[in-house]
């Protein structure tokens, strides 16, 4: 019947729809390099949606200036992702629902005063330090046991390194005093990284797998499954990796 009007919801998911219809056209190549296989995609914008709410999620992200900076040599594989702006996913969701949804100004405000109750502001909280562009290192496993036989690196960037450090420890000492209070145990102790301010997770159950390692450094934090890898890493960075491959390679000639 072309008089009769979409329900409410359905005109809500098209027009939902239309908001992230950005692309013209994608296009991906993979081509293979000895034992490397290298894949490049690259997709086109619609004319015209480049300042669109949602196009800014995806575009408003800083570029990787120097993407080996922490891959050592030693590394099975590594990815770089820039991911996108949860911000502005955020906000962006919020502004749609107020503009978009029936009555959507109160509900957007009912959700903000039931966040505002259990004392949670994303602003705050997570947005005002949280970069989000990503690297993911694996490595050969410092220690390797039956169940693991490799270290990862997972660093993501930050905006406020300082404030970065101070969330993710009030969080995991949160977490260690919720175990404590169900009886179980939970360590955090310093970790050997030579670099301040990293701590170690220790668990039973993840005794076998892991001993994850935590922490800030420069615009990254960074997770790991050892002390090691994350050395390994930002030996890279400092460049000490490279000076002793030099120095490898002077007394080798020497010799």
């Amino acid at each position: 019947d072309p008089m009769r009007s979409d329900p409410p919801i359905l005109t809500l998911i098209k027009k939902a729809v239309q908001q992230f219809a950005l692309f013209d056209y994608f296009i991906t190549t993979t081509s293979t390099d000895g034992q490397r296989q290298i894949s490049h995609s690259y997709g086109a914008l619609e004319n015209g949606k480049e300042e669109t709410r949602f196009a800014r999620i995806l575009m408003d992200r800083k570029p990787f200036e120097r993407f080996d900076q922490y891959i050592p040599a030693t590394a099975t594989s590594f990815s770089i992702n820039s991911l996108i702006n949860l911000e502005h996913a955020y906000h962006g969701v919020l502004d749609f629902v107020r503009e978009e949804a029936p009555d959507g100004a109160t509900k957007v405000e009912q959700w903000n005063q039931t966040l505002a109750a259990f004392g949670v502001d994303p602003q705050r909280d997570w947005f005002d330090w949280w970069g989000g562009e990503m690297i993911h290192v694996s490595l050969p496993a410092a220690m390797v046991t039956p169940l693991s036989r490799e270290d990862s690196v997972l660093l993501f960037r930050v905006k406020d390194a300082a404030l970065a450090s101070r969330k993710i420890n009030a969080v995991l000492d949160t977490v260690a005093a919720l175990f404590a209070n169900q009886g179980q145990s939970l360590s955090l102790q310093p970790a050997k990284v030579n670099a301040g301010g990293f701590r170690q997770v220790t668990h039973p159950m993840l005794a076998l797998l892991m001993q994850p390692v935590i922490g800030v450094h420069e615009e990254w934090l960074i997770v790991g499954t050892s002390a090691e890898a994350i050395n390994q890493c930002l030996a890279v960075a400092s460049g000490a990796a490279a000076l002793r491959s030099f120095l490898s390679a002077c007394c080798m000639r020497r010799i």
